[in-house]
């Protein structure tokens, strides 16, 4: 199934949704659609909003596709420390997807 890019841009743009079943529900539903995603969840984590840009690391990390780390090296230098844990959580379980078991 593939998506709409607006689709996937309205659903980042939920992220900030104060509910949080609901920002995990749609991260949910952003990790299904998957590669699709990653696009304009690397976009997002430069949005105004910080939820978004906390959320949007967390479903990068979920999706684990590798175009998403150079992004997030970029952003472990942000002042703030939510976003700067979110994006280390993120980078950590991208290169673990990556690992061959021994």
């Amino acid at each position: 199934m593939t998506f709409e890019e607006k689709d996937i841009k309205n659903l980042i743009n939920s992220l900030n949704d104060p509910d949080w079943d609901v920002k995990n529900y749609i991260e949910d539903i952003l990790v299904k659609i998957g590669d699709q995603a990653v696009e304009p969840l690397i976009a997002a984590l430069e949005n105004r909003d910080m939820d978004i840009q906390k959320e949007s690391a967390r479903a990068l990390g979920r999706i684990g596709n590798k175009k998403a780390l150079e992004p997030l090296i970029a952003r472990l230098n942000e002042d703030n420390v939510a976003l700067r844990k979110e994006v280390a959580v993120a980078i950590d379980k991208i290169v673990d997807k990556g690992r061959t078991p021994k």
